[in-house]
Formats: structure tokens, C-alpha cells, sequence
């Protein structure tokens, strides 16, 4: 009996874990797509280093790029 509900205990520990990593998976696309309509008319040509600083969400120090 008692190994029985440790097994169901178990299983619904499990369920909810599977329910929450589950729902992790939805990701937000609404900032690519604000950001791509305002760049969508840019000439990416004319742009020296290939690095547009406007474009992405900063999560390093770009200023010591040096193109390469």
C-alpha cells in the first residue's frame, strides 16, 4: 500500500513539473517585430562595421568592437 502511494506521489510530481517546463517554452516575439519594421527600410549596405548598435538589446559592452 505504501509503496503504491509513493509511486502515485511520484507520478503527479512529475505531471506538474512536465506542466511547468511546458509552458517555458512560449517565447515573445513582439520586440523582433517592432524592431524589425522600424529598421525594415535601412540600406544594411552603407553601414561601415556591420554593427548596428540600435538594432539588438545590449547585454555586452559594444564599445570596444572593433569590426572583426
Amino acid at each position: 500500500m505504501k509503496k503504491t502511494l509513493y509511486s502515485l506521489k511520484r507520478i503527479i510530481i512529475l505531471c506538474l513539473l512536465a506542466t511547468n517546463f511546458a509552458s517555458a517554452q512560449t517565447v515573445s516575439t513582439a520586440y523582433a517585430t517592432q524592431i524589425n519594421a522600424t529598421f525594415a527600410n535601412l540600406d544594411k549596405t552603407r553601414i561601415p562595421h556591420k554593427l548596428l548598435v540600435d538594432y539588438a538589446m545590449e547585454f555586452a559592452e559594444l564599445s570596444g568592437y572593433n569590426g572583426i
